[in-house]
């Protein structure tokens, strides 16, 4: 197994090691796929973290303005329901009302 790191620090010497084994262009091919999924995660994860900040910072001013007596609505639920997918495929969502 591969270490993301070594492959985003030195990826030549990865390709050129992968390539005494296996079919270069596959090899290259096969590393660009893995930067661009690598990439599109970091950029969910940066998403993820930006949506928890905005979270906390809504639940920090309800408390506040809760402790000041005011009369606040809460904030709307914008979370989706837990999912999880089967082994065929499809979506399994477990509700409110689903026993675990």
């Amino acid at each position: 197994m591969l270490d993301i790191e070594l492959i985003r620090k030195d990826r030549a010497s990865v390709e050129a090691a992968l390539s005494k084994r296996l079919e270069p262009s596959e090899v290259s091919r096969a590393l660009s796929a893995i930067a661009e999924l690598d990439k599109q995660r970091r950029e969910l994860i940066g998403d993820i973290d930006a949506e928890r900040a905005r979270r906390k910072e809504e639940a920090r001013a309800f408390g506040a303005a809760k402790a000041a007596g005011q009369a606040i609505e809460p904030p709307p639920a914008t979370r989706r329901p837990r999912c999880r997918s089967s082994r065929t495929g499809s979506p399994r969502c477990r509700s409110s009302s689903t026993p675990r």
